[in-house]
């Protein structure tokens, strides 16, 4: 299993462009093969700062997501909206365990 933990930053009045793009790939990606989870949340105490946590089957089954037609468009997009840092890291585990 890997998790992918990070944070995407964007200008203040890219808000509204952000929130649609990151719906638009969290719902496309939460359908992939492999995916078993996919969130983006606004951090409570950094506006503008994204927090994203993602959890995969393997290694396969996340670079078939990065090779995907709507991870393109994602990269393109966040660009376009002024991205100002983004900051992730993979992590391999050998699976949950309940707390």
């Amino acid at each position: 299993m890997l998790l992918v933990i990070g944070h995407l930053r964007f200008p203040a009045e890219a808000r509204a462009g952000v929130l649609a793009a990151l719906a638009e790939v969290t719902h496309a990606t939460r359908a992939e093969p492999g995916c078993l989870f996919y969130h983006f949340a606004e951090d409570v105490l950094e506006p503008d700062c994204f927090r994203v946590s993602e959890g995969w089957q393997d290694a396969a089954a996340l670079r078939a997501h990065f090779a995907t037609a709507h991870m393109n468009r994602f990269r393109a997009t966040r660009e376009a909206l002024g991205m100002t840092e983004r900051v992730v890291t993979i992590y391999e585990t050998a699976g949950p365990t309940e707390i």
